[in-house]
């Protein structure tokens, strides 16, 4: 996504007691889900990570006093939504989405019916150990202009005629970069993932058109795509940047994603 983010680093860990145990991680949905579009399931481990990404955000010695905060306890953390990172190695070995690896889930944050903020929370664990590393991104006491675009992409993703009729868990998916921004950095895109509950189905929606959104190569804002669609659109942009590459690299948190981590549903 495209934000301007002063970012303090949270660690958090949180150890499963055994030697045998492994993680079994959050899911997408439930035994029966319900029609419409749901979010990604969150187990305590996650949310003790972001409360203390919070406490430390609010409490870190380095903040700048003139810059206003709203209210800790008027703060409103929406539901986790899963991102995944489908970058251009992955799009060229020909695997469609499968080949996505998970990046991290996205808490967005409200106060007074305002995006005003974001928590990025990643994987750190292995095997035996759940870990999370939080991280807070520029909360203000006004409207993130940068972010609110976002936001309100997703409430328009629960009004589809398609989510109505069908059950689907909502994704972020940030894809190739499919263009070069002024300076030579390759830009990536984002698009809603709406990862169908059934076997197949799966859905691409992508986010209205605006000052702080790019729409990918080939794509309409707001509409619904097939993946088939998203991967036959972006091609075209997506192999010529292969042939003429930027000549700067991209940004650093999104290159040589480590594969996804067991349980983390996919």
């Amino acid at each position: 996504m495209k934000t301007c983010r002063t970012c303090a680093l949270i660690m958090f860990a949180g150890v499963i007691a055994g030697g045998c145990s492994t993680f079994s991680g959050p899911t997408s949905g439930t035994s029966s889900p319900p029609t419409g579009l749901h979010y990604a399931k969150e187990i305590p481990e996650m949310k003790t990570a972001v409360d203390e990404a919070l406490r430390r955000y609010y409490s870190r010695p380095d903040y700048d006093s003139a810059t206003p905060l709203p209210d800790q306890a008027q703060l409103d953390v929406q539901p986790p939504i899963t991102c995944y990172v489908f970058s251009t190695e992955d799009y060229l070995a020909g695997q469609g989405l499968k080949a996505a690896k998970f990046y991290q889930y996205i808490y967005y944050i409200k106060s007074s019916n305002k995006i005003v903020g974001e928590i990025g929370l990643a994987w750190i664990g292995g095997n035996n150990v759940i870990a999370f590393r939080g991280q807070a991104y520029a909360i203000g006491a006004h409207e993130l202009a940068t972010m609110a675009p976002y936001y309100n992409g997703l409430a328009k993703a629960e009004t589809l005629a398609q989510v109505k009729k069908g059950s689907f868990e909502l994704r972020l998916l940030i894809l190739p970069a499919d263009r070069v921004a002024p300076m030579g950095r390759p830009v990536e895109t984002s698009v809603m993932w709406l990862k169908s509950d059934a076997t197949d189905g799966d859905l691409i929606y992508t986010y209205p058109q605006g000052e702080f959104v790019d729409v990918p190569s080939g794509l309409q804002p707001s509409t619904v795509y097939t993946v088939a669609e998203v991967l036959k659109a972006i091609r075209p942009a997506v192999q010529k940047l292969q042939d003429n590459p930027p000549t700067r690299p991209g940004i650093p948190e999104l290159q040589n994603i480590p594969p996804t981590p067991p349980g983390i549903p996919r």
